[in-house]
């Protein structure tokens, strides 16, 4: 029996070897930006008081709404068309989308001025600096897509990681002598990506010819999708919007807190969908072999988020935040535990974005965004961060039913309709 079972783990190894050593990779970069992010988080909240905290999230959140206009939905396109052979696509994206973002840019200088003149000089000066650097964090990243579609994750992980190692470090010193201000963290953490975006922008450009193939359709497609996911956008970070102008800083940063370690265990997920991206786009059919391994591994893994969660979650929130941020515990873990909804649907979309599909890209992403906006403005004025985390549940599970229903009429299992066979 165990001879049998090693003879099939083998066979399905070998077959699926690249995926593995892919899966491997993004693993791998997944735990080194969680133990460098969380061990400079470690240092900045106890560089920062509550407030400081709170209103450097505050800018974040910012910076990440007006990424909107540096066109997000371009760098899927040109995963796409770099998988099907159109790297031509690239260099006419990175020239959009860098000159749309410039938008956003001019958008986070009003509001610096906006604080500057209201007297909030640090507030003021954050933004300032978000708004010189966010067109090279957001409007360069087009890079990365090109070793995604070419599935080179070896390539990848090795600049990705690089990325990591010299921003954490240096956020962790840089903290450690110049404590008090949210300036040093997020200048450094906004300086970083910008020259690493621009250095590996020249140089995949570069490589490109001139007269590369572009492939039909796909800038106006990568457009009209960062259309619709601009209402995703804003539904990530409208909670900590509302938390910090209905309520306080200091509350939005126990909600931030209380956020992070969730936001570590969703990327899990979202790591292996980019892993699975390249292939989906080669795929025309949603397969039941697929389905059945996703099954699988989404199953184990919410169950582990679950023991995690009420087990070691409370005493690595002590260590990490300390007591000032205790009442964060019980959030943290709520908001953990649904994180375990809703992870097929994250890989199934993945495999809908794979698509040049707009309508279906549409549906889910504007009917289940506009839920959760709603959800937000009538739960978090009314009771605080209890409101945030129902209004999470809420849209997990919407988003969840959505996905569902679009892959079951749209992408059945192996392309047969129910009723069909």
């Amino acid at each position: 029996m165990i001879s049998k079972l090693k003879n099939a783990f083998y066979k399905e190894y070998k077959t699926h070897n690249r995926f593995v050593k892919d899966t491997s990779y993004i693993i791998v970069l997944r735990g080194l930006e969680i133990i460098l992010g969380l061990a400079a988080t470690y240092f900045v909240v106890r560089a920062l008081s509550k407030e400081s905290f709170g209103e450097y999230h505050f800018i974040l959140s910012c910076i990440g709404i007006t990424a909107i206009f540096s066109l997000k939905g371009l760098n899927n396109s040109v995963m796409q068309a770099i998988a099907r052979g159109f790297p031509g696509t690239y260099r006419k994206a990175v020239k959009v989308a860098f000159v749309a973002s410039f938008v956003g840019s001019f958008i986070l200088g009003v509001m610096a001025c906006w604080y500057y003149f209201y007297g909030s000089s640090e507030l003021a000066y954050g933004f300032a600096v978000a708004a010189l650097l966010s067109p090279f964090v957001h409007g360069l990243m087009q890079w990365k897509s090109i070793h995604m579609g070419k599935e080179k994750f070896d390539s990848y992980f090795l600049y990705s990681s690089l990325s990591l190692l010299i921003m954490y470090p240096l956020i962790i010193v840089a903290v450690f002598f110049m404590p008090g201000t949210l300036l040093v963290p997020l200048t450094l953490v906004l300086i970083i990506p910008s020259i690493l975006n621009l250095w590996f922008t020249i140089l995949n450009y570069r490589k490109i010819q001139a007269n590369a193939a572009i492939e039909d359709g796909n800038i106006a497609y990568g457009i009209k999708t960062t259309f619709y996911t601009s209402f995703y956008i804003v539904s990530m970070h409208i909670d900590r919007l509302l938390l910090f102008f209905f309520l306080s800083p200091v509350v939005l940063a126990t909600y931030v807190v209380a956020d992070r370690i969730a936001d570590l265990f969703r990327n899990i997920t979202q790591d292996l969908s980019v892993v699975l991206a390249p292939k989906f786009a080669k795929r025309e059919h949603y397969t039941r072999k697929m389905d059945r391994y996703l099954k699988i591994f989404v199953m184990v893994y919410g169950a582990a988020i679950v023991i995690f969660a009420f087990t070691i979650l409370p005493s690595l929130i002590m260590f990490l935040f300390g007591e000032n941020y205790i009442n964060s515990i019980p959030y943290a873990q709520a908001l953990l535990c649904s994180v375990a909804i809703g992870n097929m649907a994250t890989i199934k979309f993945r495999f809908i974005r794979s698509k040049i599909d707009a309508t279906s890209f549409r549906d889910i992403t504007v009917y289940t965004s506009l839920g959760r906006i709603v959800m937000s403005l009538v739960f978090i004025p009314w009771l605080g961060i209890l409101g945030a985390v129902i209004s999470v549940f809420l849209y997990r599970i919407l988003f969840s039913l959505v996905v569902n229903a679009v892959i079951k009429k749209k992408y059945p299992l192996d392309g047969v309709l129910i009723g069909s066979q």
